[in-house]
Parts: C-alpha cells; sequence; structure tokens
C-alpha cells in the first residue's frame, strides 16, 4: 500500500510541476510555446489571448493538485478538477 501511495504522489508531484511550468511559459512567451509544440500549429492561427486563458487554466491546475498533496481531506475535488480544466 505504501509503494502505490508513493507511486501516486509521485505521479501528482510531476503534474504538479508540469503544470506550472506550462502555466509560466504559456504566459511569459505564448508565442514561443506556440511554436515549440508539436502539433499546436495545425490546430489553427496563433491567438495570444487564447494561450494566455489557457495558461491561466494550467496554473490553477498546478495549485490543484500541490494543495490536494498538502489537504488530504480535499483531494478528490481538487484533483478531478483537473480532466476538465
Amino acid at each position: 500500500m505504501q509503494i502505490s501511495k508513493s507511486v501516486i504522489l509521485g505521479m501528482v508531484w510531476f503534474n504538479t510541476l508540469l503544470a506550472g511550468w506550462l502555466s509560466i511559459y504559456m504566459l511569459y512567451d505564448p508565442e514561443g510555446w506556440y511554436f515549440f509544440v508539436p502539433g499546436v500549429t495545425d490546430t489553427g492561427m496563433y491567438n495570444q489571448h487564447f494561450i494566455r486563458d489557457i495558461g491561466i487554466i494550467q496554473g490553477f491546475i498546478a495549485l490543484a493538485f500541490a494543495v490536494g498533496v498538502w489537504k488530504p481531506s480535499r483531494r478528490i475535488e481538487l484533483w478531478a478538477a483537473a480532466p476538465f480544466g
């Protein structure tokens, strides 16, 4: 049971770091992010406002994962929000 818990928390921390990095990247350099991520240019024209909106959402997801690690009683609602973000 302890190994499963450690693996899950490791994945949560990975998701927290990834979502946090994406959030910062999208907010700081949306055009660089647009050309850096494969396949994004195929989905439509560059829209700075839209990319920054998604960056803000990624930041909230990273925050929800981090808070869920420290507040086990709130994990379900915090971590369940990520798929809908």
